[in-house]
């Protein structure tokens, strides 16, 4: 999932007038994984949500099912084997940005929280990409962050012990199509030289687009979707 601007938000008040068609749009599209059916939930909704810990459970659950695949699957001895990672609300978190907007994605400071690149992560997605590293499956972080962005980017990665050991695609800063395209063309040309992508984590429903992974899990987000 990517954050760029808020234009690529679908705000609050829009998920309202379009809560019904969303939920079943998800519902259809998701995985066996499950992400709470309401998505146009009030900022109080929101903040208990987070603060009851379902949130932190529903990504533990994932995240382990995803790590149990990847065991299973490394334990072929393929050497083609490539783990795709979103970044925000993936392996990067941006609730203490949220939490401090009130859930308004529409209004947050974007731009100045990414440029200080002091996203917290996501702990058991970074357990899930640290393991699957050491077991000698390429990583690729594939987000719609743009390539302006890459500096700060790296930054945040190596703050949460991300130094090295992967490789990171981010959207080019005149690309003006969708992410989902932009993620679908790279996965498909890594699957064109051969790569085997056994799975792929993310929060939107875009990152799946192409179902070019063997696996694909999909964490909740009920703070907004992009496009």
């Amino acid at each position: 999932m990517s954050i760029v601007s808020p234009a690529c938000l679908i705000t609050r008040t829009h998920m309202r007038r379009t809560s019904l068609t969303l939920a079943l749009w998800l519902g259809a599209c998701a995985s066996a994984n499950t992400v709470p059916a309401d998505i146009a939930q009030t900022p109080a909704e929101l903040h208990a949500y987070v603060r009851s810990g379902q949130y932190e459970q529903e990504i533990r659950r994932i995240a382990g099912e995803a790590t149990a695949w990847m065991n299973k699957r490394v334990s072929s001895g393929d050497e083609r084997l490539v783990a795709v990672f979103d970044l925000d609300e993936t392996l990067l978190s941006n609730l203490p940005l949220l939490e401090q907007s009130d859930f308004d994605s529409s209004t947050a400071p974007w731009t100045e929280w990414e440029a200080g690149g002091n996203a917290p992560p996501i702990q058991p997605v970074a357990d899930l990409l640290f393991a699957a590293r050491a077991a000698g499956v390429r990583i690729v972080l594939l987000t719609g962050r743009r390539e302006r962005q890459r500096a700060a980017t790296l930054r945040n990665l190596g703050a949460i012990g991300l130094g090295c050991g992967f490789e990171l695609w981010l959207k080019p800063d005149d690309e003006r199509g969708p992410t989902s395209e932009f993620k679908a063309l790279i996965q498909r040309e890594m699957t064109e030289r051969g790569a085997v992508i056994i799975l792929n984590i993310g929060d939107q429903t875009g990152d799946f687009a192409g179902g070019f992974s063997e696996r694909e899990f999909k964490l909740p987000n009920p703070f907004y979707v992009t496009k």
